[in-house]
């Protein structure tokens, strides 16, 4: 592929709106926008650590986003998804900037867990919301309003809720310089998903630590194991090592063990909108089935 330089050509949030399937539209910086955005990203951009899990650099200069993104078809993790959210929200009038998260999802720590996640956060008429497309598997999947704490924000998925961090359940020492905490409802129940602080600013200094510890760390699961993650309508389609979930928003889950090459293949196009051509899919397969 003729690596140009996309940007030259075309703003960043053209070739997003199109990969989003918005064509010759011009979008205002309204509120409904925003949740047409998110919606449409989560669905059209898959989550998905292939560079982590092969031993590839994960870049964050805009330019490389840009081309593996929305160029070249590939997936992406929480801190490309968010670094390009950011620019393009930016540049389509928005008021976006990105904030580090500790995450709690599935775990009750006694110490604060490292910042391990990026979310974007936009000021919108005098009120900040949550747009998060890159928490795999359990990403909201319609913006989050964070000045409405404690109520339950319906999304095309899960309902999700924010609430101060102090009413998570979380032990007060696991939670430094914390302010809200993210919940999911499931099967009834409120989870804790990760907390951030909206008064963070994240420096993109430490986001590249971040993501640079995230990508390279050999205990982290982004370099042992091969996750990918997209959304279809009500349905959330999670991937990980061979094995494909299906959970309905009824909270059904249907399992499918990939038995065949082939049959990866054709998941990974159809289902993860991946462009197999970009990246060396064989050795990726080849990694994961022999663990």
């Amino acid at each position: 592929m003729e690596n140009t330089n996309v940007q030259e050509t075309k703003k960043i949030s053209q070739l997003y709106l199109q990969k989003l399937g918005i064509f010759n539209e011009i979008i205002e910086p309204t509120l409904e926008n925003l949740n047409r955005l998110l919606e449409l990203h989560v669905q059209n951009i898959a989550f998905g650590n292939f560079n982590p899990f092969l031993g590839l650099p994960v870049e964050l200069d805009i330019t490389t986003l840009v081309e593996k993104i929305l160029v070249q078809g590939q997936d992406a993790y929480c801190f490309e998804h968010n670094v390009l959210a950011k620019n393009v929200l930016n540049e389509l009038g928005y008021d976006a900037f990105n904030l580090l998260c500790r995450v709690y999802y599935k775990s009750h720590p006694t110490e604060s867990p490292a910042k391990t996640h990026l979310v974007t956060i936009v000021r919108l008429n005098d009120e900040v919301y949550l747009f998060d497309p890159g928490f795999g598997g359990m990403t909201p999947t319609s913006v989050l309003s964070i000045h409405s704490l404690e109520t339950s924000q319906v999304t095309l998925n899960e309902s999700f809720r924010l609430i101060q961090v102090t009413d998570s359940g979380i032990a007060e020492s696991a939670l430094f310089d914390m302010k809200y905490m993210l919940q999911v409802c499931v099967s009834g129940e409120w989870e804790n998903v990760y907390a951030f602080n909206p008064e963070q600013i994240a420096a993109d200094s430490d986001i590249k630590i971040a993501n640079w510890f995230m990508s390279t760390y050999p205990k982290c699961p982004f370099t042992r194991n091969l996750i990918l993650s997209i959304v279809k309508q009500d349905k959330r389609y999670n991937f990980s090592n061979g094995v494909l979930n299906i959970h309905h928003k009824n909270n059904q889950t249907q399992q499918q063990i990939v038995k065949s090459d082939d049959e990866l293949k054709e998941i990974f196009i159809s289902i993860f909108k991946l462009n197999l051509d970009a990246f060396n899919i064989d050795d990726a397969i080849h990694k994961f089935q022999a663990l």
